[in-house]
């Protein structure tokens, strides 16, 4: 009888999951971002470069061995990656309903879920689990996720399989994103309170190191040297230090900062409900970490929700990162209320409450314009139909054999056109500027061979800058127009200036 209930539930989950997938699978809300790189390396991949040697990339593998793999076998169009996307979420809300009937009831965990759906899945920002920011961190949550799970069948049923299971998927995680790293320290505090052996510690570690084992051997099979590694390596090293990083990280108010604590001060008297909810979950996750400290079941998912949450604890926020940690924290909270005899009937209104206001946000945040690729269609914002249309309009009349290198993030429309672009210079953030340095990126444009140069003037408040042209991207400004020409300048408030080789 229950396994029936879980069967329809999961069921009701898919059907959620496939009407927002018919609804919003087209939606790009940011298109000049980070998705273009989320498109352009695996179709990188698929024709055969290589990461960490033909293609910058400072993150694990794994997650764009899979999309690579993907491309080529179903197509490199848009609807091959968003149902990548569709079938992460099932992956990620199945655990959720999972975790959350261990700890409630069926149905509760079957609201959990959708809230979820809706508060996460397809968050109306370039955090949505569709298109998402980076695909590798949904492989990473949906692989943590399912750890948790047997983690948690582990510790209520003693039985080793599920140790291992959880630390293979852990490590899956590991080999996708570095986010979920902290997990570690959970899995080593239930094997010192099972009081396990030495055998089973070391076995274990065998069974995290599985993934991470197979994405360095297919790198190796790749001919990736040493000195490519070195070099990824220092480009993550520099990237941690670098002065936009951290000026990110506090203006999102993702570190513990004075900043944080403004934000949060600010967000219960903020006119929107969601952002006063982020707070008191928060809050709320970092007082319960202490609660029910004997029983290990709950100290599992407490110690779970703050530790993988940290890089938000300084304040959420859905539009950068927040829905990759939303669901350890919320899931926490539900599992702490319902322990505490709130009552079934009273969380349930309240989880219906909270699934028509975000359910009713996300259908608000619909005003988007089709623009037809040969990829397949987009929605975006209006504002960006007039420079994208122009731009994509632009490439398709060039030559074939030309290059076009659109900066500093125009990368996805050299993905929706096919057309080629530099694999270090794609994704030409203030950060990345900082690590490359503005000589080495002139030096890679001077041997680039591109005929057209074409600067987007979207404005970067997040890393403490301008546009490219005024401020990070000054001095590279002014080598591209010692060597080319202005063309033509495309948009009226997002706009497009275009160089020629001169």
């Amino acid at each position: 009888m229950e396994k029936n209930k879980d069967i329809i539930n999961i069921g009701i989950i898919t059907i959620f999951l496939v009407i927002g997938f018919l609804l919003f699978r087209n939606n790009f809300y940011f298109p000049l971002s980070d998705i273009g790189r989320e498109f352009f390396i695996p179709s990188e991949m698929a024709e055969g470069k290589v990461l960490y040697k033909d293609i910058f990339n400072i993150y694990p593998p794994f997650g764009y061995f899979i999309n690579a793999i993907t491309v080529k076998i179903f197509g490199n169009f848009i609807n091959t990656f968003q149902t990548i996307g569709l079938i992460l979420s099932f992956c990620i809300l199945s655990a959720v309903y999972k975790i959350a009937k261990i700890y409630t009831t069926p149905l509760i965990a079957l609201l959990t879920s959708i809230f979820i759906i809706f508060s996460c899945t397809f968050y109306p920002s370039i955090s949505n689990w569709l298109t998402p920011y980076s695909y590798s961190i949904l492989y990473a949550l949906a692989a943590v996720m399912w750890a948790i799970y047997f983690l948690i069948k582990y510790n209520d049923t003693d039985k080793n399989r599920y140790l291992y299971y959880s630390s293979v998927l852990y490590g899956l995680s590991l080999s996708c994103k570095y986010e979920y790293i902290f997990f570690g320290f959970i899995i080593a505090i239930v094997l010192f309170y099972k009081k396990q052996n030495i055998y089973t510690f070391f076995k274990t570690v065998l069974f995290i190191l599985f993934f991470p084992l197979i994405s360095f051997i297919i790198l190796l099979i790749q001919k990736v040297s040493l000195n490519d590694f070195i070099q990824a390596y220092n480009y993550a090293l520099l990237l941690s230090k670098s002065s936009s990083v951290k000026f990110f990280y506090w203006f999102s108010g993702l570190t513990l900062s004075f900043n944080s604590v403004l934000r949060l001060i600010y967000s219960f008297f903020h006119p929107q409900f969601v952002s006063f909810f982020y707070s008191i979950v928060i809050w709320s996750i970092i007082i319960l970490t202490f609660v029910n400290k004997s029983d290990l079941k709950y100290l599992i998912l407490h110690i779970s929700a703050v530790l993988l949450s940290y890089k938000v604890l300084g304040g959420i926020s859905f539009e950068i990162y927040g829905t990759y940690f939303f669901p350890f924290l919320f899931i926490n909270l539900i599992a702490f209320l319902y322990c505490k005899k709130v009552s079934c009937k009273f969380l349930t209104i309240i989880l219906i409450i909270l699934i028509l206001s975000y359910s009713s946000f996300v259908f608000r945040n619909k005003n988007f314009t089709e623009i037809e690729t040969v990829k397949g269609v987009i929605k975006t914002n209006p504002q960006f139909k007039e420079p994208v249309t122009d731009m994509l309009d632009f490439i398709s009349k060039m030559d074939k054999s030309d290059k076009i290198l659109v900066l500093p993030e125009g990368v996805f429309l050299n993905y929706l056109t096919d057309t080629k672009t530099d694999n270090y210079l794609f994704y030409l953030i203030p950060p990345n500027v900082e690590i490359f340095g503005t000589e080495y990126v002139i030096n890679r444009i001077k041997n680039g061979n591109y005929k057209y140069i074409a600067v987007s003037n979207v404005i970067y408040p997040w890393y403490n800058q301008t546009s490219f042209t005024n401020s990070w991207g000054g001095n590279i400004i002014k080598f591209i127009q010692s060597a080319y020409h202005l063309k033509l300048i495309t948009g009226e408030n997002y706009r497009f200036y275009i160089y020629e080789i001169n």
